[in-house]
């Protein structure tokens, strides 16, 4: 069963799912171009660990491997 998770958390998930980094996938998923880099890092890392947002990273990860094979 597919994590619900917003719009943003989404983009979030999935953009690192897809190999991007957290940095650059919060930046694509979220308004940062005012945060300094620390800000950018503490907030992509705190979103990264969020159960949920885990939980929907791994999820997207086993599709892809699936597909792949």
């Amino acid at each position: 069963m597919a994590v619900k998770l917003n719009g943003k958390q989404e983009v979030f998930a999935q953009s690192i799912a897809n190999g991007m980094n957290q940095t650059d996938a919060y930046r694509a998923s979220y308004t940062a171009s005012k945060m300094t880099n620390k800000s950018l890092w503490e907030k992509s890392s705190s979103l990264a660990a969020q159960v949920k947002v885990r939980s929907r990273i791994e999820e997207l990860k086993k599709e892809l491997a699936s597909k792949l094979l």
